[in-house]
């Protein structure tokens, strides 16, 4: 095995572990959490599909993610799909995972758990049912619809259908998934895009921004800056080490070149 290979193997590991072991509370590097940035409010697709839909049949507002921001009920904690002002009702859409569904999960309930969370089928569907409790009775009107219901909507109900197919909705952005399916909506960093309006290239639309405010770079003066220093300066010195000084030149001169050659490399 060659250093060349190490990044494949072993080198991220050893990023994480030897060079930025302190650096998780507060580092230059962005660290995202398996869940994403936003895991306490996160949305589905399918929500946003059924509150628009209940909008549409309704004749009502529904304020949501996407629109004005989820609502927070005043005095809790919670942050609710959906809320009409007019008629002071909250929607949920409840995701048979996340909430304990007793029908997509009927045995081994006590056993059964999210790996994100570690609660069981029947500690969510406690959870679940207490929130709604809570709800009610500061109150608010209260609908919910289970993820398996309205999937089977969408399969019998063709205007339904029809209606979801033309909604432009997107996924919430997996960062670990944004190299793919960008043939008609793209993920780009910011540098990229601003190259692209200098191309006259005109952004029509966004759907999800992570604006970092900070950057760094590579100070050759100070030999500090940049993300990858450090990861880079150590296997440089591992593979200077492993070659050693040539071997056509007398002492002196090898340690003159060998010098120089470091210089120019971190320059």
């Amino acid at each position: 095995m060659t250093l060349g290979s190490l990044p494949k193997h072993f080198s991220p590991k050893i990023h994480r572990v030897n060079l930025v072991s302190e650096k998780f509370v507060k580092s230059p590097l962005a660290h995202v959490p398996s869940e994403g940035y936003t895991k306490r409010y996160n949305h589905s697709k399918s929500s946003i599909v059924w509150l628009e839909w209940m909008m549409k049949e309704e004749k009502m507002s529904i304020q949501h993610a996407l629109n004005r921001g989820e609502f927070k009920i005043p005095g809790t904690k919670f942050h609710v799909d959906g809320y009409c002002q007019e008629t002071n009702e909250v929607f949920e859409f409840l995701g048979c995972l996340w909430h304990g569904c007793k029908k997509c999960f009927p045995c081994e309930r006590s056993g059964t758990k999210t790996s994100l969370t570690k609660q069981s089928m029947d500690e969510l569907y406690v959870v679940t049912k207490k929130r709604e409790k809570t709800i009610r009775e500061l109150g608010f009107g209260y609908r919910k619809i289970w993820e398996h219901d309205f999937a089977s909507q969408l399969k019998s109900n063709q205007r339904l259908k029809l209606f979801a197919n033309n909604l432009d909705i997107e996924e919430r952005l997996d960062p670990r998934l944004a190299f793919f399916e960008r043939s008609i909506t793209g993920t780009y960093a910011t540098p990229e895009v601003m190259v692209a309006k200098e191309k006259g290239y005109r952004v029509l639309k966004l759907y999800e921004v992570w604006h970092f405010p900070d950057d760094t770079q590579y100070d050759k003066n100070t030999n500090s800056g940049g993300l990858f220093t450090d990861y880079v300066q150590l296997f440089l010195k591992i593979k200077q080490e492993a070659s050693g000084f040539p071997h056509t030149v007398g002492q002196r001169k090898k340690n003159e070149t060998t010098f120089d050659c470091i210089k120019k490399m971190k320059a």
